[in-house]
């Protein structure tokens, strides 16, 4: 048994039936404020490390296993489960035998889901001097966020490559980067599409019965 800080029970949301189960995760410092039960977050998983998508379902300080990844980040309150909604996940689990993934998606549009933004923003009045006992890698990107002003991971990534969310775990740690999760909005909001007939309702209950009205009709020859 390990002893954390924190450690997070989570269930993947892309992980089928067989294989739903709960994963524990360590809560790295700076995320231990943000993390709790019902939020999403992201984790790496399998040998690959890929980023994936998960609910924590529970919050503890003991875990089974000796090593424990860490998770990524923690998503927009405004997505989080909250008890009747993990009450009802947890029904619809036992009733129909779908995965934790199946039941969330069918309280959440996984469009919103897919919305999630994460940025690195530099903290005012704090940031790294000459005297700091910092890699050189880290202040690149500290840089570059600041001369941006706020940077999406995802721009991280393809400007610095994958390893740089470690430099900004470091950075947002000592306090230079802030980072935010936010939902992407639609610029151009709801729309609603309208129709209406060009024709008086006699004519269109004449074309229904297969009559042509101006050399128009609803039904051919064949």
């Amino acid at each position: 048994m390990i002893t954390c800080s924190g450690v997070a029970g989570v269930c993947l949301l892309d992980n089928p039936f067989s294989i739903d189960t709960i994963y524990d995760y360590r809560i790295p410092e700076e995320l231990m404020q943000e993390v709790a039960v019902g939020a999403f977050v992201t984790v790496p998983f399998g040998i690959a490390n890929h980023r994936r998508l998960a609910l924590v379902r529970e919050i503890k300080e003991h875990s089974a296993y000796r090593e424990l990844k860490s998770i990524v980040s923690v998503c927009s309150e405004r997505l989080w489960l909250n008890e009747e909604m993990l009450g009802l996940c947890d029904f619809m689990k036992a009733r129909t035998l779908c995965s934790t993934g199946d039941a969330v998606r069918a309280m959440i549009p996984a469009a919103a889901l897919s919305r999630l933004i994460v940025s690195y923003v530099p903290v005012k009045d704090h940031k790294p001097t000459d005297s700091d006992d910092k890699a050189s890698s880290d202040l690149f990107v500290y840089e570059y966020v600041a001369e941006k002003g706020e940077c999406t991971l995802t721009a991280l990534r393809e400007h610095f490559g994958a390893g740089v969310e470690i430099r900004l775990r470091r950075l947002t740690a000592h306090g230079y980067l802030e980072k935010i999760t936010r939902l992407k909005e639609t610029s151009d909001g709801l729309r609603e599409r309208l129709w209406s007939a060009t024709l008086p309702f006699e004519d269109l209950y004449r074309l229904i019965d297969g009559e042509q009205i101006n050399g128009f009709s609803v039904t051919s020859e064949k």
